[in-house]
């Protein structure tokens, strides 16, 4: 009895998330939110970034300035939606009694 006890515990181990993940499945996930949150934000201060040399050069044409301002205004409206995903990220986790921290 105490071999089959032995070996469904072995079985189960095997198979839990938790063994293929060292901080297990939500640690897994935090890691990869993390990710995308600074790839996006990096993403976006690179529009910044290029949509304010396109203003510089525009050299006072009104459609190429009317093009970086708008791709300037999308760049900020992108890094607002990223600071609400993380902290709608934060408060699902809160009510949901989440230990796992996302940072």
């Amino acid at each position: 009895m105490l071999t089959l006890l032995a070996a469904s515990n072995s079985i189960k181990d095997n198979f839990s998330p938790a063994g293929r993940f060292p901080g297990g499945v939500g640690q897994l996930f935090s890691d990869i939110i993390n990710i995308f949150i600074i790839v996006s934000a990096v993403g976006a201060i690179i529009f910044i970034i290029i949509a304010g040399l396109k203003m510089v050069t525009a050299g006072g044409d009104p459609k190429k300035l009317a093009g970086a301002r708008s791709t300037i205004f999308y760049a900020l409206i992108g890094l607002v939606v990223i600071a609400l995903a993380f902290a709608i990220v934060q408060v699902v986790q809160y009510i949901l009694g989440s230990k796992i921290p996302i940072t």
